[in-house]
């Protein structure tokens, strides 16, 4: 019987490329999918989000990301993201604050599933392009009770944790993030929604990445 490793290693340098651009298809459309299931109110999909982009991106002592594969400087490709305001300011007169920060964007519905998330991005905000390797490793979010998050541990919090493990021991701050109420909404007939911010937040990252593939990959594809 061959062995699934030693056949992969038979293959030729183009039958391999052909693989690694077949499995990037495949995570771009799972993401495009994930992403018009979210914006009709399914938050489950943030899921399979955290999944595809810690495949794509994430690197480990064992593991290659798919995109590493393809083009090695991937790191070093721009993508599109809002500049992150200070978390600790100091105003005239010696006035403190502290800037709690949630990129996220919702959209309301009378009907349920109520929280959906909003896909389109906002021509008013000024978007920069950063290095990937930048926006995945900056803090880009910042709430009371829960902290500072770099989109790297949320991303690896949910696929791990709820996505591929299910693993019930996880971080205190993360169990933070998945109680936090800090975003409540109200409707008309009494109903009162938490907006589930971890789901969102992963749901708007895979919009960036998806963006990112569209710039960078799909001529390769």
């Amino acid at each position: 019987m061959t062995n699934g490793k030693i056949a992969h290693a038979n293959l030729s340098r183009e039958e391999k490329r052909k693989l690694l651009l077949s499995s990037l298809e495949d995570h771009r459309h799972l993401l495009r999918s994930a992403i018009k299931a979210m914006a009709e109110g399914d938050l489950r999909q943030a899921l399979p989000i955290a999944v595809s982009i810690r495949t794509l991106v994430h690197e480990t002592g064992r593991t290659k990301p798919l995109l590493k594969s393809l083009k090695p400087n991937y790191l070093d490709l721009s993508i599109m993201d809002l500049p992150t305001q200070p978390i600790h300011g100091v105003h005239p007169g010696g006035v403190r604050s502290i800037t709690f920060n949630l990129p996220i964007s919702v959209t309301f519905s009378i009907e349920e599933p109520r929280i959906r998330l909003n896909p389109d991005i906002d021509p008013k905000n000024e978007f920069r392009p950063v290095p990937l390797g930048t926006w995945w490793n900056k803090t880009f979010m910042n709430l009371p009770a829960v902290g500072a998050y770099s989109r790297r541990q949320l991303v690896l919090d949910l696929a791990d944790k709820e996505a591929v493990h299910s693993d019930v021991d996880i971080s205190k701050q993360y169990h933070q993030l998945l109680g936090s109420q800090f975003l409540r909404f109200g409707f008309g007939d009494g109903e009162v929604a938490t907006i589930n911010i971890s789901r969102l937040l992963t749901g708007k990252t895979g919009i960036q990445m998806l963006s990112f593939l569209e710039t960078h990959f799909a001529p390769l594809l």
